[in-house]
């Protein structure tokens, strides 16, 4: 994780938990109190209405992040919508926008009571009409929880064979880890 946010505070976990349909799954409660938001440099793959594809899951959103919205920013978006489109929306999220890639790519936790609860879903923006290529949003579900989706995440190539130049997940993990190596703090150094 690049540039971790302090634990979540109890009182911006309840505000969260209010905006909720049901409790905040355990994991999602458990990452957040170790940290609140951060960036990921990971690749990561999954099924989106039948197609396996690459997800760019580059940010956990927090308060305050520099993305295109922050966390309470995609709160007050997905309330948005649903007040637009469910004329009867309880007011409460059943899916929790918790990280992504700015507008095209979002991770939601399932926050509803039932089998689903803490199930990972993920929703993609479609290509505009006029593309030769599929267009229309995609969604599916990625993983059972947040264990699993941490589980899934890889590199796909070495970043330590790649060039300074490249665009490549885990070059600024790689930077990072070069960087601890490279000073003489011993406490540094060991991690």
């Amino acid at each position: 994780m690049l540039d971790a946010q302090p634990p979540v505070e109890d009182a911006v976990l309840g505000a969260v938990a209010e905006r909720c349909a049901g409790p905040l799954p355990a994991q999602l409660v458990d990452l957040w109190r170790t940290t609140f938001g951060g960036r990921l440099h990971y690749d990561l793959r999954g099924d989106l209405d039948g197609q396996n594809v690459t997800l760019s899951f580059v940010e956990l959103f927090h308060p305050g992040s520099d993305g295109y919205h922050d966390l309470w920013g995609w709160i007050d978006h997905e309330c948005a919508l649903a007040e637009e489109h469910w004329p009867d929306w309880s007011g409460r999220l059943v899916h929790l926008p918790i990280g992504g890639f700015e507008y095209l790519e979002r991770f939601y936790v399932d926050t509803e009571t039932g089998p689903d609860h803490g199930a990972v879903e993920c929703w993609r923006q479609g290509l505009p009409p006029g593309w030769q290529l599929r267009t229309g949003d995609r969604v599916g579900r990625v993983a059972d929880d947040l264990r699993a989706l941490f589980g899934q995440l890889m590199l796909e190539r070495d970043p330590w064979a790649l060039d300074d130049d490249a665009i490549e997940m885990g070059v600024d993990i790689r930077d990072a880890v070069d960087t601890l190596a490279d000073g003489t703090d011993p406490h540094a150094r060991t991690a």
